[in-house]
């Protein structure tokens, strides 16, 4: 009996580990097929940050390369500021960048119409010469200007006429260009060009953009450069040419002063002989002279007397010429009112009306303001000789730039303003010394005054009805101080 139940309890164990065994196979396909699943979800995301590492290390290189051409173009800027190595060193960094191999920097041209080709790279010379000037909204370069805007095209497309047979024979296919900007102004233009068939993305036109606005901002500098250069070479033209004409004014101040000294005493001692003689002889043989002879000896002793005159108006201009003007407060009233004095002493028998406007003054040289009175009055006194009723009149009116206008007016003689340009030439009289005497000097040395006075002098006339003379001074009246 025992024998017999043993089978049936083997196979109740069997079973039971037929059903185990089972189980564990069910639970373990359900563990693979989780772990499966989580493994292709770990592959995906693997892949999905391997592209995505690709994709920064891509952009991570394009923006080093950006970041590369940008400072290559500022070192090119900050160590030279020569125009033409700028141009040539930042177009050669930007086709490295860009890997093309060919390229143009355009300036526009002063008269803003017209741009020149100013850098090139990867074309023959003839192709040069034929691209070298292009016109505002020509080609490429003359559209990008324009629009102010990058401009991308294919050769087949190109918008010149004129330039498309150049840019075919250098077998071009893919065509940008790029404005150079500074401050929103456009200086020029920059060409890249490929000989195979490119896009230019996106990416790389905001790069282009960027060295169109850094190109252009070394352009404008480079140019202020090259301006400050030009005015500091005609500076030194200038000052080289200042010095020579100082060197040969010194030369002529002391001809100058040797022919004045020559003046002074070389000519006078003969014309102190020639006056001497004649008054011997006319003391000696006034007797037995006939009136011709003594008459003659007359206009000898009064050529005499002319050329001392003469002598004496020449030392005068001379040193009104060279002498040191010495600043101060001038009354000028008072001058005119000692002339006058002086000229109705001589000819207290005259009947002249005067007019001398009170408390004019002027900043300048005393001893020069005083010849200037002493040469306008007496020429007022001398050429109001033969007029009845004779007046004579000093005054001033003030301008607005502090300058005032100062007068001298007579009813005299006058003159003939046909002949103005005359007045104040060296020698130059409007009147014969017959009927008025003098040297013709005294005009000249109120011209020379003035003028060191940084004034001007100016006439007005009628012929029989007075002459006025004006002249500019700085004007201080008394009543301001």
């Amino acid at each position: 009996m025992a024998s017999g139940k043993r089978p049936a309890s083997a196979r109740s164990c069997r079973k039971r580990a037929e059903s185990e065994i089972g189980r564990l196979n069910a639970e373990l396909e359900k563990r693979i097929a989780g772990s499966s699943a989580q493994l292709e979800t770990a592959n995906r995301d693997l892949a999905s940050g391997i592209k995505e590492l690709s994709l920064s290390q891509e952009i991570l290189l394009r923006r080093n390369r950006e970041l590369s051409v940008l400072y290559a173009i500022s070192r090119a800027a900050t160590q030279s500021l020569e125009l033409e190595e700028i141009l040539q060193r930042t177009l050669e960094a930007t086709l490295e960048a860009l890997e093309v191999e060919v390229g143009g920097i355009y300036l526009l041209e002063s008269d803003g119409k017209s741009l020149t080709l100013r850098a090139v790279r990867g074309v023959s010379d003839q192709t040069i010469e034929n691209v070298r000037h292009v016109k505002w909204g020509e080609g490429l370069s003359g559209r990008a200007v324009a629009e102010k805007k990058p401009v991308v095209q294919d050769v087949k497309d190109y918008p010149s006429k004129r330039l498309a047979p150049s840019i075919i024979k250098e077998n071009l296919k893919s065509l940008a260009s790029i404005p150079l900007l500074s401050g929103g102004q456009v200086v020029g233009a920059m060409n890249i060009s490929a000989r195979r068939a490119r896009a230019f993305p996106p990416e790389e036109l905001e790069l282009l953009a960027a060295i169109g606005q850094q190109l252009g901002i070394s352009v404008q500098k480079a140019r202020l450069y090259e301006a400050s250069q030009h005015e500091l070479a005609e500076r030194k033209q200038v000052e080289e040419a200042l010095g020579e004409r100082t060197k040969q004014l010194e030369l002529a101040n002391q001809e100058l002063k040797s022919f004045t000294h020559s003046v002074s005493h070389d000519l006078r001692a003969p014309l102190r002989v020639i006056d001497g003689f004649s008054v011997a002889l006319v003391e000696d043989y006034e007797k037995i002279l006939p009136a011709d002879a003594q008459n003659h000896l007359a206009r000898i002793r009064g050529g005499v007397r002319r050329m001392s005159e003469l002598i004496d108006a020449l030392l005068v201009l001379s040193s009104v010429s060279k002498a040191e003007i010495i600043r101060q407060s001038v009354d000028m009233s008072g001058l005119a009112q000692a002339v006058s004095e002086r000229l109705i002493r001589t000819q207290p028998d005259r009947e002249v009306e005067w007019r001398i406007e009170n408390g004019l003054t002027v900043v300048g040289d005393s001893r020069l303001l005083s010849l200037v009175m002493e040469n306008l009055i007496d020429n007022a006194w001398k050429f109001t000789s033969k007029t009845d009723r004779a007046s004579i009149e000093f005054g001033a009116r003030l301008q607005p730039d502090g300058q005032s206008v100062f007068y001298v007016k007579d009813n005299g003689a006058g003159f003939d303003m046909a002949y103005a340009d005359k007045l104040g030439v060296d020698f130059q009289r409007l009147h014969s010394v017959a009927e008025f005497p003098g040297t013709g000097i005294g005009l000249s040395t109120v011209q020379r005054i003035i003028r060191r006075h940084d004034g001007r002098v100016w006439a007005e006339g009628e012929v029989g009805r007075g002459a006025t003379f004006y002249f500019t001074l700085w004007q201080r009246r008394s009543h301001d101080e």
